[in-house]
């Protein structure tokens, strides 16, 4: 059984994003449903942002640059955490205006970006 690699795993989660039109279900609206379909892709475009963060964190570069490199898998979550946080508030219809300037009025992104800062900071010189 050959090894699952990780771009095996890119090229499926692109494949299956691009397979959203087809999946039909009983109380879809064929062919295509906004809501489910954009939800769909809001989680691949999560997974596949993670996914790449992932791969740089257990690249071989990164054993050079960081002296303790298994403390930035916790940027993993935190983006995850955050990603999904701004995708919820646009559902919610919380963002009237462009996400950048959301984002830079965002008390909780500070936040996001703070811990990623002392992780990454933490993995390189502690």
């Amino acid at each position: 059984m050959k090894h699952l690699s990780w771009r095996s795993a890119i090229v499926a989660l692109l494949t299956v994003s691009l397979l959203v039109p087809v999946i039909v279900l009983p109380d879809f609206f064929f062919p295509y449903v906004v809501p489910r379909n954009i939800f769909f892709r809001v989680v691949v475009e999560i997974g596949a942002a993670v996914l790449v963060l992932a791969l740089y964190i257990t690249s071989d570069d990164v054993e050079v640059l960081y002296r303790w490199p298994t403390m930035l898998w916790p940027v993993c979550v935190a983006v995850l955490l955050w990603i999904s946080r701004m995708w919820a508030l646009a559902y919610r219809g919380s963002i009237d205006d462009d996400p950048v300037v959301v984002t830079l009025k965002d008390p909780a992104s500070y936040a996001v970006g703070a811990l990623i800062a002392m992780l990454m900071f933490v993995a390189a010189w502690m």
